[in-house]
């Protein structure tokens, strides 16, 4: 559909300081207003280049300010000739800025469906608008001729630039969330511009929320491919059950790298997942079928040794301790001074007793692994 020109007035505002971008005649009752090089929600992408195609329709909601119907204003980026340049239908004539009277500049501003709040070279609120008063309700005479430190806490936000800010629900209005936009002014204030984001708001929480869910399912450490804290504990959870009821022998080695920031540092690497997968890959080579290996925190793994006494279980925790000591490690080969790095471990074996729940035989292995680091501490020194 082509545009038409018709006996409505034609508003073409110059782009002053981020205030006003474009606007153009308003077309069988909707509002035209051209964005440069930038698309409009539920609409034709507006052309880079300043220009209207006269057989396309731009269309976005207006407000009205008597018999004037006037586009809605848009924060967009200003045109790098801080003008913009419009092809208008034909027999509409722009009108410019200085042609608009002040009370129609302040019916633009008053009505405007953004909600804006002006502040003054002294720190003081000394405007808002109609749509940031309807949001505030009757805490709006708390905020207007007031500074940051006369408002109440809650309301604080609206004076903190470029501002994230949370409204309190009051009364019978919700709860919102509001983004601030702030643009200084000339003279030492600046205005705040808002926008109702509580719809995105909420969304996101939801988010959160389903991610967090999500989390209690998650079996398997990320970083390794292992199973990790939560599915050990089941397992292990499972297995001591089974030697309770038919007192099958049951170990567990809780093994420990001592200087895995050192290797962080080494490898100016943050994520060690690469280490993690190499000892992932070792560690499968050296253990049984039925045993159960996983991460049990950022620098722990846990082996669960069905049918194993503790003998047995600490010969494994010998062995598997000097196969990461001497693992080579590629990521260091590059740097020669690295080349002698080794991983450092500690272990602690438990195995099950009459009477031991889980949590008991986990604590004996870790006070094993911690009085096996304080004796070799003691015999350094």
């Amino acid at each position: 559909m082509s545009l038409k020109s018709t006996s409505a007035p034609c508003l073409c505002l110059r782009a002053d300081d981020d205030l006003i971008r474009r606007c153009v005649s308003a077309h069988e009752g909707n509002s035209v207003l051209f964005l440069p090089n930038r698309p409009l929600a539920g609409a034709n992408p507006c052309l880079p280049g300043g220009c209207l195609l006269p057989d396309k329709e731009y269309l976005l909601p207006g407000f009205s300010t008597g018999a004037n119907y006037y586009p809605a204003f848009a924060d967009i980026l200003p045109h790098p000739d801080n003008h913009l340049r419009t092809t208008l239908p034909r027999g509409a004539e722009p009108v410019m800025l200085s042609q608009l009277s002040l009370t129609q500049l302040q019916s633009l501003l008053q009505d405007s469906p953004q909600a804006m709040l002006l502040i003054d070279a002294g720190g003081r609120a000394c405007w808002m608008n109609d749509t940031l008063a309807g949001m505030l309700g009757e805490q709006a005479a708390t905020v207007l001729q007031h500074s940051i430190r006369e408002v109440p806490e809650a309301l604080q936000s609206l004076f903190i630039e470029n501002s994230t800010i949370h409204l309190p629900a009051e009364g019978e209005r919700e709860a919102q969330w509001l983004l601030t936009s702030t643009r200084a002014l000339e003279d030492g204030g600046f205005m705040q511009f808002f926008t109702d984001v509580t719809a995105v708001q909420q969304l996101m929480q939801e988010r959160d929320r389903l991610v967090a869910e999500l989390e209690e399912h998650i079996l398997v450490d990320r970083e390794s491919g292992m199973p990790n804290r939560r599915a050990l504990y089941q397992s292990l959870e499972s297995q001591v059950s089974r030697s309770r009821r038919y007192h099958n022998p049951l170990s567990l080695i809780i093994l420990r790298i001592d200087n895995l920031e050192d290797y962080i540092a080494a490898t100016q690497n943050k994520n060690p997942a690469s280490l993690f997968i190499s000892l992932r890959y070792m560690l499968n080579e050296q253990l049984r079928w039925a045993d159960i290996i996983g991460r049990l925190d950022e620098n722990e793994l846990l082996m669960v040794l069905p049918e194993t006494h503790a003998d047995d279980a600490r010969m494994l925790a010998q062995k598997v301790s000097q196969r990461i000591e001497s693992l080579d490690l590629p990521e260091l080969e590059e740097r020669a001074s690295l080349r002698d790095f080794r991983l450092i471990t500690r272990t602690g074996v438990a195995e099950w007793r009459k009477g031991d729940d889980m949590g008991l035989l986990m604590t004996r292995a870790r006070t094993r692994m911690e009085q096996s680091s304080a004796l070799e501490s003691a015999e350094s020194d």
